[in-house]
């Protein structure tokens, strides 16, 4: 399957050779572009090294979750923590706060108890795990761009360390504009006592996603750094798709509650495990965009490697 991809991959059409950058593509060449991410996506077996992504995803944010209470309880006080925690539970289903949010009340509550050898533990539990998850990514951006891992070992742990670390951030500054502003009752007063309803998170949060998801694929791939303009619409297709996602999986979370009889607690958990997973694809979803982009236009002098040694790239997945 994968052969006979790579044997239609370099005849493309020769619309759109001269574009300089994506927006001066066709519509016709926006709709051959996507029909050959769609057929990439799963002719690389993509939804598997999504779920390698996700494994190692989960096993970092659940840490680092209770890390975050611990930290915040040490410093701001244990009121503050579980004012905030209170705050999550506007947002999210009851059965989901019964098992996380119930727990994180827990950490909180005695997080002046717990021995520094627990902390540490935490924290290098999220950080090894955000690690492999952010090399199991650049793993699955070589095989999308046909490009074969040459840096370092160092280079590679420096690389994943830090997009760890920035997708953390991410993370933690979502999940406080999603949950920290429910049902608060913020609003902007003028100077005449005019009060205005707050600007809307999802633009925030949109433009969160993109630029961490462009820093993603500039800097994930072994290969010289892409200009931004090769990278950016990808990014802006898959912060689009996943913010849509979230809104109907969470519409749907909220709203349709029939899997509880049948699995309780574990219905929420298996929401937010495959709302996890979902994210993934629309990241490796992006990045074909972006990839297939380059291609069709001929704009690929960011590779440093010849066209034949391109070809000859192993699926990891396959």
């Amino acid at each position: 399957m994968l052969s006979a991809w790579r044997s239609t991959e370099w005849r493309l059409p020769d619309i759109d050779r001269s574009a300089s950058s994506p927006a001066e593509i066709s519509r016709r060449g926006w709709r051959d572009v996507l029909r050959r991410s769609s057929r990439a996506m799963i002719e690389q077996n993509m939804s598997l090294a999504a779920a390698g992504i996700t494994f190692f995803m989960v096993w970092a944010f659940f840490p680092a979750l209770a890390l975050v209470v611990v930290i915040g309880a040490m410093t701001l006080g244990k009121a503050h923590v579980l004012t905030w925690l209170s705050a999550v539970r506007v947002d999210l289903p009851e059965s989901f706060n019964v098992i996380v949010i119930g727990q994180l009340d827990a950490i909180a509550e005695r997080s002046r108890g717990l021995s520094i050898a627990t902390i540490a533990g935490a924290l290098v539990l999220a950080l090894w795990s955000g690690t492999r998850g952010a090399r199991a990514l650049m793993v699955a951006l070589n095989l999308v761009y046909a490009e074969r891992e040459e840096r370092s070992f160092w280079h590679r742990q420096l690389l994943a360390i830090g997009l760890c670390l920035l997708s953390g951030a991410f993370v933690l500054g979502a999940l406080t504009l999603i949950v920290g502003f429910a049902g608060s009752g913020l609003s902007i007063t003028t100077a005449g006592g005019t009060a205005f309803p707050p600007p809307s998170r999802w633009p925030i949060l949109l433009v969160g996603m993109m630029l961490l998801l462009s820093v993603a694929y500039r800097y994930g791939p072994c290969r010289r750094v892409a200009k931004w303009r090769w990278v950016t619409w990808g990014a802006s297709a898959s912060a689009a798709i996943w913010l849509i996602g979230s809104a109907l999986l969470s519409f749907y979370a909220a709203h349709f509650t029939h899997l509880n009889p049948l699995l309780g607690s574990l219905g929420s958990v298996m929401i937010f495990l495959f709302w996890c997973y979902l994210t993934v694809l629309t990241v490796l979803f992006g990045s074909h965009i972006n990839a297939e982009l380059e291609r069709h236009a001929g704009a690929t002098p960011a590779s440093k490697k010849s066209d034949s040694n391109r070809r000859a790239t192993a699926n990891p997945f396959s």
